[in-house]
């Protein structure tokens, strides 16, 4: 789609760029997904519609934490809508907030008035505690797995150096399970945490 949008805007002279044409350039050159990468927003899509006869636009999609917004830009306008991810297309699409352009077009100040109201919405979670548990647990578990890999991994190369057998007690299988359930344990627990 990059190609499309290079033909289009080196067919126009620069003096005649409207303000669509202006994100196109910015959509070339990076500055668009730089600017959203710098928000920490994630799942960052961009859509460039150029196409002779008909309206061009362009779609950028991004989401932050539980939240999705969608913001398409016309020649005229551009609209906007933030929403829980999860709702479907009939619940939001009421929702669309329509906007005209200013004199020029600056989309720091645009992603920035954006940012701030996805910071301010009601359904937003913010799950950085459940994401730092989440890391506890994997690291929790990845220990417990790795305490029956180390007495096998130590008994092994102890076996092969020495050409010694050992004759292993019953308390030792419970050495080995109980790390080996607490780690499935804790597993379990990341897996479920979002």
């Amino acid at each position: 789609m990059g190609n499309k949008v290079l033909e289009y805007l080196s067919s126009k002279e620069k003096n005649l760029y409207t303000q669509l044409d202006l994100l196109f350039e910015m959509y070339i050159d990076g500055t668009i997904e730089n600017t959203l990468t710098s928000f920490k927003f994630y799942d960052i899509e961009i859509f460039a519609y150029c196409n002779k006869g008909a309206e061009n636009s362009m779609q950028l999609s991004f989401k932050y934490y539980n939240l999705a917004c969608v913001i398409d830009f016309f020649n005229k306008k551009y609209e906007y809508v933030i929403y829980a991810i999860g709702e479907s297309f009939d619940q939001v699409k009421d929702s669309f907030i329509e906007c005209t352009y200013e004199k020029e077009v600056s989309i720091n100040s645009l992603i920035y008035l954006i940012y701030d109201k996805l910071k301010r919405h009601s359904n937003l979670k913010d799950n950085t505690q459940s994401m730092i548990k989440k890391k506890r647990y994997k690291m929790i578990a990845n220990v417990c797995l790795a305490i029956p890999c180390a007495i096998i991994g130590g008994f092994s190369i102890y076996i092969l150096l020495t050409k010694e057998t050992i004759k292993l007690e019953p308390f030792f299988i419970l050495i080995i399970i109980i790390p080996i359930i607490l780690w499935l344990t804790f597993y379990i627990k990341s897996a479920k945490l979002k």
